[in-house]
């Protein structure tokens, strides 16, 4: 028995192994098979081939037979393994695959072409020359298509990044032409053409092609163009395009008009990506301000009904081209209608909304926003489905034509379709409105309410852009804004969050132009219910400009914003700003609402409320601002608001105007008008004293003691502290100038030591403070000008010199790089200046002259000491330079943690060992794009580790009077053995420095204090107002939990 189970146990296992070997050759078949050629609609659609311009990692020809791997054998079997990719030289691997395939032997060369591909061609450096000879003599020689295409796309990514292109074309356009090999040279190989085409287009588009070499190419590209092979077609027309933007000679217009008649001709290919290739080669050439002929636009209104998309968008983004150039130029329409070219082209637009492609459709719908030209009509039509009268032919129009008698024809034909069908005619019975809408229409049906129905769009892309559209189209017509308002305030309905902010910020600018109705309002105070704290934002800036229909929509408006303060408590200063202008805007609306808002009674007398009551005081915005427009209010308010206002005026003036029936007569109080030229006078005496101490600084520096000048400074830097808390609008430069001071007393304290021989391990303290000040100073600030920033480098490269100078001090002997390392400074403080587009002081210019010696002497000594690169300091006192250009307008880079906006009463619980994310609502003040890129959240946990936390982009948006606001969840994230603790959340600046060479020593064992703080990147911590110096962070309390319940 245990016999026979054996025996089938083992035949099974036969068996198994059987079908396996079988499953495998079965494999091995399938990749063996060659595969046949591609046919046209096999590949996606390549208008500019980039297929021929990005590496390539090809795999091995379908032929080529690969060692079968079964259970037992390794790789080892096969042959001794070679060395890593990354130790090999490319021009070594290249000559490889070259012998390999001169030998025969395909499997050695597509796996040297492989490695080359994959290790040597994104990172090539220093051989660009010799490797692109090496593949194109490699794609000369062989005999199969596969491995030289491979070889020219190495090649043209290898141009692409070459120092020298010109050195690298004059090298390898003999291979190309070689005569030697007359019968199978690459340009006798027409497969190859295509790679040809693109090597010599990247050639003629930086202007390195002869006139020799362009005889070739065109040779090359003319014979293409009569190819079955769509590739090749599309290279010619590449280059071709290439070539004529290039060239400016004004001789060439007959090759331009030969062109453009190759390509309308192109434009009907059966192909459609070489359909899309010549369209879009017209485009380029139109947008390169190369004036197309006047017969190409009937040719782009045609394409507009191709059957490829991407060849319909372009073909309006030439029609558009054309409105803007000829604007004026008659053209027949519809029925033969002359019509101006601008409207002809905004009707084929219009029309193209009712594509069944979205890309189109969204292409279209943007188009129509930048039609400036257009006229009236035509954009009243946009805006109704149904044909308006002006769009209807009538005598006016036919008269153009000079047809009288086809008009009356038409008439009587219209007024015949009215009557019942007798059945002997055909299509008698059609309605005399279709046939008025079909045939007697300047414009197709389908572009009738254009914008209506791109609004209308399932596709959010679409409504966006007719949004746009919409917005700008109406914003310089008074009339078209009226009635664009209505269409806007309905998009405010939309289900996605950016189309009805979009919305909101397309109508802002138009609800001056016209007054909001009720049923208009009813559906934007929808939008204060919003959660998301941009589009409340948004819509308050628009009441802010709006102007109400009645005292109904005013009630309306303002019960909509007590409710969103109440919800919302964060966004109370803008609604107390909004309530201001709409108080000053409505004050005769505002009348009738007093009662009811203040809760006045005829008989009794109320309760005086307390001014900490948000709602209260968002009442009194608007009734007191009401008040100043309109004296008859006054005399319905009670005397606790007068005495608010006196105390409301003294605090916010800004939101607070003067009231003259208010104000108290034995206190004479100026206007609004006055209060601003008080202020402004304000700024510039604070401005003048900023000056006058900044002219004391630059005396400080000029004093012989030492004792003296850091007195000096110091007091200085206090005065400019309590400068910045005085002033918000000069508080930036205040700072900033408190910032180079404390530098100035670094770098003057770390120079005095070294000379004193102190203690070289503070001076080294002394310095990274230093350091770490103009890390602040050179990303903290914004609007700062490049006199300035070329001083902190300056600064910075004193104090780095410095540093080497006390580490030398500590043991000269313990480093060997020193030249090195101070040549390397030196040119990173050139490369700063140079970046900066400013010159060297002479002063740091006498330190580079002196400093050059020294690393002149260490060639000849091979010893540099500390004390010789300290005397090339002199004079050893710095001086700031004189006011700059910025000084005034620098402004302080600080965030405001808006939410959390309180501390958390309990820790938050989550499970150990996943991630949590809290909620965090954060606006960024005076950033620009580079800072959103670089900006960071720190965690910074109770064990001493601190993670970066990047936000999403998708989480920090624009915000107009804002800047730009992070609003999304911040993960804070635990182990299983972490315990409750505080977790500090604080906002910071990546500051990104040029990688510099440090100090190496000559015995590893010996261990010498040295700090360095160069990395590579450094986190600047910003600050929660402008005017202090504290950070901006939060504590957040956790509670990781081993068990926890959801």
């Amino acid at each position: 028995m245990s016999t026979s189970r054996r025996s089938s146990t083992t035949r099974s296992r036969s068996e198994t192994n059987m079908h396996a070997q079988q499953s495998i050759k079965e494999s091995h078949r399938k990749i063996l098979h060659r595969v046949k050629r591609d046919r046209p609609g096999d590949r996606p659609a390549n208008p500019i081939a980039p297929n021929l311009l990005a590496p390539s990692f090809t795999a091995a020809p379908p032929e080529v037979k690969r060692p079968r791997l079964t259970p037992g054998v390794t790789l080892a079997d096969f042959g001794e393994r070679t060395p890593k990719f990354s130790t090999r030289n490319a021009v070594t691997v290249l000559e490889e695959a070259f012998k390999s395939w001169e030998s025969g032997d395909r499997q050695i060369g597509w796996q040297r072409l492989r490695e080359f591909s994959i290790e040597h061609l994104q990172v090539l450096s220093g051989s660009h020359i010799e490797c692109a000879c090496l593949l194109v003599r490699l794609a000369a020689m062989c005999r199969w298509v596969e491995p030289s295409e491979a070889c020219l796309r190495y090649t043209l990514c290898i141009m692409e990044v070459a120092p020298s292109m010109t050195d690298l074309w004059r090298a390898i356009f003999p291979l190309i032409v070689d005569e030697k090999r007359k019968d199978c040279g690459i340009l006798q190989r027409f497969a190859l053409d295509a790679f040809v085409l693109s090597l010599f287009q990247m050639v003629v588009s930086n202007g390195l092609l002869s006139d020799s070499q362009m005889e070739v190419a065109r040779e090359v590209a003319a014979r293409s163009l009569h190819s079955d092979d769509y590739e090749r077609r599309i290279a010619a027309i590449n280059f071709h395009i290439a070539h004529a933007i290039q060239s400016e000679n004004s001789k060439n217009q007959e090759e331009l008009l030969a062109l453009e008649k190759l390509l309308c001709d192109l434009s009907e290919d059966r192909d459609s990506r070489v359909r899309y290739a010549a369209v879009k080669g017209l485009s380029t050439l139109s947008e390169s301000r190369k004036s197309l002929s006047f017969y190409i636009y009937s040719v782009a209104k045609k394409s507009t009904e191709n059957t490829e998309k991407f060849v319909r968008i372009e073909a309006l983004r030439i029609l558009k081209d054309f409105a803007d150039r000829l604007p004026e130029t008659e053209v027949s329409g519809r029925n033969n209608v002359k019509l101006r070219l601008v409207d002809d082209a905004f009707t084929v637009v219009c029309h193209a909304i009712n594509d069944i492609e979205v890309l189109v459709r969204a292409e279209a719908a943007k188009l129509l926003g930048t039609f400036e030209q257009v006229s009236d009509c035509f954009l009243d039509q946009t805006l109704d489905k149904k044909l308006l009268n002006a769009m209807r032919m009538s005598k006016t129009w036919q008269s153009a034509s000079r047809r009288p008698q086809r008009w009356n024809t038409r008439r009587e034909r219209y007024a015949a379709s009215t009557e019942w069908s007798t059945g002997k005619k055909l299509g008698e019975d059609v309605p005399a409105e279709r046939i008025e809408d079909e045939q007697a229409s300047i414009i197709p049906t389908g572009a009738c309410g254009a914008l209506i129905t791109a609004l209308e769009d399932e596709f959010m892309v679409v409504r966006q852009a007719g949004v746009y559209s919409l917005g700008r189209l109406a914003a310089n017509r008074s009339f078209l804004a009226a009635a664009a308002i209505d269409n806007l305030s309905d998009m405010f309905n939309d289900e996605i969050e950016q189309v009805r902010l979009d919305a909101i910020y397309a109508l802002t600018p138009l609800v001056v132009h016209g007054v909001l109705h009720k049923e208009q309002l009813d559906t934007m105070l929808t939008v204060l219910d919003d959660a998301s704290p941009d589009s409340r934002e948004a819509l308050r800036v628009l009441l802010m400009k709006a102007t109400m229909d009645s005292p109904e929509c005013m009630r309306d408006s303002v019960r909509a914003l007590l409710n969103c303060l109440r919800r919302f408590p964060i966004d109370e200063s803008s609604i107390f700003q909004c309530l201001s202008d709409l108080g000053r805007r409505h004050g005769s609306f505002v009348e009738p609402l007093v009662v009811e808002l203040l809760g006045l009674n005829a008989v009794f007398e109320i309760t005086e409320p307390e001014l900490d009551d948000s709602i209260y005081m968002a009442k009194l915005m608007l009734v007191l601002n009401a008040a100043s427009v309109h004296d008859p209010l006054c005399s319905l308010l009670p005397e606790f608001v007068i005495r608010h206002y006196r105390y409301l005026r003294s605090s916010m003036p800004d939101l607070i105007p003067f009231v003259k029936t208010l104000s108290d007569g034995e206190v004479s109080e100026v206007d609004d008008t006055s209060r601003l030229t008080k202020k402004n006078a304000a700024r510039r005496e604070t401005l003048s004293l900023l000056e006058s101490l900044y002219d004391k600084v630059c005396d400080a520096c000029k004093m012989d003691s030492y004792t003296e000048r850091s007195a000096m400074l110091k007091r200085l830097e206090s005065d400019f502290e309590g400068l910045s808390d005085e002033d918000g609008s000069i508080a930036g430069t205040a700072r900033f100038v408190a910032n180079m001071v404390r530098m100035l007393m670094q770098y003057d304290m770390a120079l005095q030591r070294l000379s004193c021989f102190s203690d070289f391990h503070s001076v080294l303290d002394v310095i990274d403070e230093g350091l770490e000040i103009l890390d602040h100073g050179d990303n903290e600030f914004r609007s700062v000008d490049a006199t300035l920033l070329g001083v902190l480098a300056e600064y910075r490269f004193r104090l780095r010199i410095l540093r080497i100078a006390a580490m030398l001090d500590i043991d000269c002997r313990a480093y060997t790089n020193i030249a090195e390392t101070l040549t390397d400074e030196m040119d990173a403080l050139k490369e700063r200046l140079t970046a900066l587009d400013v010159v060297a002081t002479e002063a740091v210019t006498n330190v580079l002259r002196g400093i050059i010696e020294q690393v002149e002497q260490c060639a000849e000594k091979k010893f540099i000491g500390g004390r010789g690169i300290l005397a090339a300091f002199q004079p050893r006192t710095l001086i700031p330079p004189e006011k700059p250009a910025s000084f005034g307008t620098i402004a302080t880079k600080w965030v405001e943690i808006v939410e959390p906006n309180e501390p958390f009463k309990d820790p938050i619980r989550f499970k150990a060992g996943l991630p949590m994310g809290v909620p965090f609502n954060i606006l960024l003040h005076n950033f620009d794009e580079t800072d959103v890129e670089n900006f960071r959240i720190k965690i910074g946990y109770s064990t001493q580790r601190f993670v970066l936390y990047r936000p999403r982009k998708a989480d920090i948006k624009y915000v107009p009077m804002q800047a730009f606001r992070f609003l999304g969840d911040v993960l804070i994230e635990s182990n299983a053995w972490s315990t409750a603790g505080v977790v500090r959340v604080s906002c910071v600046l990546l500051a990104f420095q040029r990688k510099s060479i440090k100090l190496e020593k000559k015995d590893d064992g010996v261990k010498l204090t040295q700090r360095d703080t160069s990395s590579h990147i450094k986190c600047i911590p910003l600050l929660e107002s402008p005017f202090s110096s504290k950070l901006a962070y939060k504590d957040v309390p956790i509670y990781p939990m081993i068990r926890c319940s959801f």
